[in-house]
């Protein structure tokens, strides 16, 4: 910003002023002429324990002609600072208030009056953004208040924050409380991701704090009115041009409204309202979706082709009539990693490979996006299409070299959360072909599943699958820590199995030293001493092994699958006699339970997370290769059977869901309401405030969810569970310290005392009013500094 306009003027005090505007644009600057009412500040307040106490100014110009480069549509590209020359301060920063340039316009020397709002008012018209969109996860209160300021004030006109010495995270911390509480930033924004704006951040930071912050003079203010009441008036203070932080210890002196000195006698003395019943409303910001979409039209797939319309027709006669095939080929923006195409036996992908019609039939394994749609040639065009997404997972069969298991789809942008308890539920939609081409129209066979004479049986669909949290995996029945993982690579305790077919076959094994299942060769297992065990197989076309010192030594299916799997799991459909193998439509077993009582249920694989301890972290998650593709899912020996191909994903959901409180369980009648403390005098006598609802809360009900907040320890997070009170000399929740501070102010009625005193007081100050012998805090403020007077609203803590 340059300075544009300034003028200066003397109070009645003889104490020199200096009015700044500042803009953008600005060459040059000139001299303006001031009114008689020069500068006057407003700071507005209806209740003494508002979060966000605001303030406005008029500034009155005397002027012959249009201030048009004052007119502002934008809310902080017009600057107005007022300065004590006298005792070198700033009193007041501001910007001019967007479209609010007002003229008498009646005499040839016309009145006008700029209004301007402080830098907190501002934020009003500014939406949050991360403070580092590629680190989205816990912030703490300090670093997200900073992140604010630095939108209100990006030049740092407002060089401090003096952060109050009140509450702290426990008995023992030193540090301030803003440093030691932690929030998700995802919770300030909505399920459609758009963002709340800063004010309502930090209304809602300060609401949840039980404190109260002011722009004041050259710094802002975070303070509790309780510990000024209580001659408490020390700070850390944060220095914002250098990230510094010190400490402060002052004292609230007691002043007088005789010593201060009444300007002008204006005085007024009233009682404040009486409630007897306050309540706290945490609502909760439940978290569910844990990562992007997988089939993400609007924001995340892109068309492969430079041309974002480009699409492939070709024609295919199928059961006697010619079709039209319109196919387009995407693939993901940023949210998934994926397997570029190979076109080869020697299966190398070949990264940034355009897929197109000419060469899609060529590809030898990968993984792409396809927008497809399809109408009857001998119908005509039709008058519009309709479109159809799914993400392919593409295998060529092969006889000779088999299929290599590999991951196809890897989560990059997966949320960072805390849980503690509750499930997981994933659930797929998938059709297996024998097309690249997803088209529903295109029937790779009707075979069905069987084990008749014919049949040789058959498996279930299985997804290979890894999901991660921070450092602990799910193996498909229980969360373990990855040291479990690396010790058992480190014991060379996996093996690389295959699967042939042996008459015979016999597996030995025995339990070693670490509780782990070896298996191992008759000779060896002979000379093992412990547990162990031997048997054989049922069917010799489903014979495991794998080949030491040219042997084979044979396995048992779940240690076939704990190889190939390691530190995953299957995604599981169970596959019944009779069910079509191709081309239609199937999803994950459901594995969901109504004896689960889980909020927002939904059909799915449940995956339970552990309740006696947390999982914090960035959600890993990846997806193999299913076992049917590259391979025939159904063998029969009078033949008839196709190899798929292709499995063709219309549907993915990954959700998180807790345990709810039913109260009625045959009309599925359930307590999901948000968390409200409230503390009552006279049941038969009930006069309520209005609620108090807080959008930043404690985990108090069990659900996880991005608005409670978190404590760190090291690089670990946890749930915060409570707050010290030094004033109390106790641990408590911070809506019960906040619902204890309404309701000792408000349950007996308040003095309010208002007049036009000497301007020798802070916002900060205790005075004490002779009349009604009462010690009274400021509550809201006019300062008019020509006459060095301020219309003042003191209160009764």
């Amino acid at each position: 910003m340059k300075l544009r306009y300034y003028s200066e003027f003397r109070s009645v005090k003889d104490k020199l002023y200096r009015l700044e505007i500042h803009t953008i644009f600005a060459v040059y600057s000139e001299e303006l002429t001031l009114t008689d009412n020069p500068f006057v500040v407003e700071y507005e307040s209806d209740m003494l324990y508002k979060p966000l106490k605001m303030s406005n100014a008029v500034a009155g110009v005397l002027t012959n002609k249009i201030l048009s480069d004052l007119y502002t549509a934008e809310g902080q590209n017009i600057e107005i600072r007022l300065y004590n020359k006298t005792d070198d301060i700033l009193e007041w920063f501001g910007y001019l208030s967007p479209n609010l340039y007002s003229s008498d316009y009646i005499t040839p020397l016309n009145l006008v009056e700029l209004q301007a709002i402080d830098s907190i008012s501002v934020l009003e018209n500014r939406k949050y953004s991360y403070i580092n969109s590629s680190e989205i996860y816990f912030k703490s209160f300090k670093d997200v208040i900073m992140h604010i300021l630095d939108i209100a004030d990006p030049g740092k006109v407002l060089g401090k924050l003096y952060f109050h010495k009140a509450n702290r995270i426990s008995k023992e911390a030193t540090a301030s409380l803003i440093e030691d509480i932690y929030i998700h930033e995802r919770n300030f924004f909505d399920e459609a991701n758009e963002p709340m704006n800063c004010r309502d951040v930090l209304e809602e930071i300060l609401k949840y704090l039980g404190m109260t912050l002011i722009q004041y003079q050259n710094a802002y203010y975070m303070i509790d009115y309780d510990y000024i009441k209580n001659e408490s008036l020390s700070f850390f203070v944060y220095d914002r041009m250098n990230n510094t932080c010190e400490s402060m210890e002052t004292h609230s002196a007691l002043l007088n409204v005789y010593s201060i000195g009444i300007a002008e006698s204006a005085g007024s003395i009233s009682l404040g309202d009486v409630y007897n019943k306050v309540s706290v409303v945490a609502n909760m910001n439940q978290i569910t979706t844990l990562c992007p979409k997988l089939l993400d039209d609007e924001k995340d797939i892109v068309n492969q082709n430079s041309d974002p319309n480009k699409y492939y027709i070709s024609n295919r006669d199928i059961d006697g009539k010619n079709y039209t095939l319109l196919n387009s080929f995407f693939k993901s923006k940023e949210n998934w990693d994926y397997l570029s195409p190979s076109f080869s036996f020697l299966d190398v992908p070949v990264k940034d490979a355009e897929i197109t019609i000419d060469n899609v039939n060529d590809i030898y394994s990968g993984v792409t996006w396809q927008k497809y749609s399809d109408y009857t040639t001998e119908d005509g065009e039709p008058s519009s299409l309709s479109w159809n997404t799914c993400v392919s997972f593409l295998q060529a069969y092969n006889n000779m070299f088999g299929t290599s298991r590999k991951t196809l789809l890897t989560l990059k942008n997966g949320e960072y959360s805390l849980f503690k308890g509750g499930y997981f539920i994933i659930n797929i939609a998938y059709r297996m072909s024998g097309s690249f081409l997803p088209n529903d129209i295109i029937k790779t066979s009707d075979e069905v599943y069987s084990n008749t004479k014919y049949g040789a049986g058959f498996d279930h669909t299985m997804i290979p699958c890894k999901l991660y949290i921070d450092d602990y995996y799910y193996d498909g029945e229980v969360w373990r820590n990855s040291k479990y993982y690396m010790d058992r690579v480190a014991r060379d305790y996996y093996k690389v199995t295959y699967n042939l077919t042996y008459r015979g076959a016999i597996w030995y094994r025995y339990k070693d030293n670490f509780g782990d299942w070896r298996f191992v060769s008759k000779g060896e297992y002979d000379s093992a001493s412990g547990e162990k065990a031997s048997g054989g197989y049922d069917d010799a076309n489903k014979v495991y092994a794998y080949r030491e010192n040219g042997e084979s030594i044979f396995v048992e299916k779940w240690y076939h699958d704990e190889c190939i799997l390691k530190d995953g799991f299957y995604l599981v459909h169970i596959n019944k006699e009779g069910d079509n193998v191709f081309d239609e439509e199937k999803r994950l077993t459901n594995t969901v339970s109504y004896r689960f009582n889980l909020y927002d249920s939904t059909d799915g694989v449940a995956i339970k997370l552990p309740g006696d301890k947390i999982l914090c972290g960035k959600i890993r998650f990846e997806l193999g290769t299913p076992n049917h593709l590259g391979t025939y899912p159904m063998y029969r020996t009078d033949g008839g059977c196709s190899p798929c191909t292709a499995f063709h994903i219309s549907d993915f959901t990954f959700k998180y869901t807790n345990n709810k409180t039913t109260y009625d369980i045959f009309n599925d009648t359930v307590d999901d309401s948000d968390v409200v403390y409230s503390n009552v005098i006279n049941d038969n006598n009930v006069a309520e405030m209005d609620d108090i609802e807080l959008l930043i809360n404690s985990n108090a009900k069990n659900i996880s969810s991005y608005s409670n907040c978190a404590t760190k320890s090291g690089d670990k997070f946890d749930y915060l569970r409570t707050i010290y009170s030094p004033l109390h000399d106790k641990d408590a929740l911070p809506e019960q310290i906040l619902i204890d501070k309404l309701y000792q102010h408000y349950s007996s009625p308040k003095f309010k005392y208002s007049n036009i005193l000497n301007r020798s007081f802070s916002i900060l100050s205790r005075i004490y009013e002779n009349s009604l012998r009462k010690e009274m805090l400021v509550d809201q403020m006019n300062i008019d500094f020509a006459n060095e007077s301020c219309n003042v609203s003191l209160i009764e803590p």
